[in-house]
């Protein structure tokens, strides 16, 4: 029994967030869109969108992918993983 009461108290004490996951997700399909609507990014645009994506609270990878204009954006966190594929196309 006493297993089974620290089990539970653990499950409610994780904090899932599912507005501000997806306020984070527009957010980075919006950014990309500013940088990549008039042609190709140029190289400082595309490292500071890979800074903008390395502040949030992701382990995250950022690709640009020149034949597309566009990024692919990897985030993960503890149970988490969001493949972002063509961003700002």
């Amino acid at each position: 029994m006493i297993t089974v009461g620290s089990v539970i108290s653990e499950v409610q004490s994780q904090t899932f967030e599912p507005e501000q996951t997806s306020y984070d997700l527009r957010y980075l399909e919006d950014e990309a869109e500013k940088i990549t609507v008039d042609g190709s990014a140029t190289r400082l645009d595309r490292e500071n969108y890979a800074k903008l994506v390395s502040e949030l609270d992701y382990r995250s990878e950022t690709i640009y992918w020149q034949e597309k204009n566009c990024f692919n954006v990897t985030l993960i966190s503890p149970g988490e993983q969001y493949n972002l594929e063509c961003l700002g196309q």
